[in-house]
């Protein structure tokens, strides 16, 4: 999956109590962009909350000095080994609402922006891990998220060699359930029709 996605301001076709005010909708979200997360509060309820994109890591650079990265994609396959992920995965999963996300395939020979939705919603939920990160720089905590990606099917594969795991109807409760329900959702998609992708004119 590459760092961009769309979000609306009309979530209708999405199951939260409150949008979070702070909330506004973007058809160029960046990593470490402030966007929102749906997660289980503490009573039980779902909560929507505000987010950064990416989980902050430093890695040490080929001239010796560390660098500052934002994790903004996680391998589904790789949640359980990773230590980067594992303990998201085991106690902070989330929802990340969105409307279509963006790809640039080689087509014909040129690079081409091309956005990915869902034929018959124009809201869904990829599936999402949540932490508080610790700035590297400055050691402030900031609240963060990660998309999980999963190899593509035949239709997404024409547009990258990964894909967000894309939650459908009782997935998003099952994502946030965990454990045994979750891990069966994290695989290529098998539903080839449930994909529209479109170029986007330049």
């Amino acid at each position: 999956m590459c760092g961009r996605y769309q979000v609306e301001s009309d979530w209708s076709d999405f199951p939260v109590v409150r949008i979070p005010e702070q909330f506004v909708a973007s058809d160029d979200v960046r990593p470490t962009d402030l966007m929102p997360v749906v997660r289980i509060g503490a009573a039980g309820e779902w909560v929507a909350e505000m987010r950064r994109w990416g989980f902050l890591r430093m890695w040490p650079g080929a001239s010796g000095k560390w660098i500052k990265r934002a994790l903004f994609n996680a391998k589904g396959e790789e949640l359980e080994s990773k230590r980067a992920f594992r303990e998201a995965y085991a106690k902070a999963r989330c929802l990340v609402p969105m409307s279509a996300w963006y790809e640039w395939p080689v087509i014909a020979g040129k690079k081409t922006r091309v956005r990915i939705g869902l034929r018959h919603q124009r809201m869904f939920a990829a599936a999402g891990l949540f932490e508080t990160s610790k700035d590297p720089k400055d050691g402030a905590s900031v609240d963060t998220f990660t998309i999980v990606t999963v190899p593509p099917n035949q239709i997404l594969g024409t547009t990258h060699d990964r894909a967000p795991l894309v939650l459908f109807g009782a997935d998003y409760e099952r994502w946030l359930e965990g454990g045994v329900v979750a891990r069966q959702l994290i695989g290529a998609h098998a539903d080839n029709d449930a994909f529209v992708v479109e170029p986007v004119a330049s």
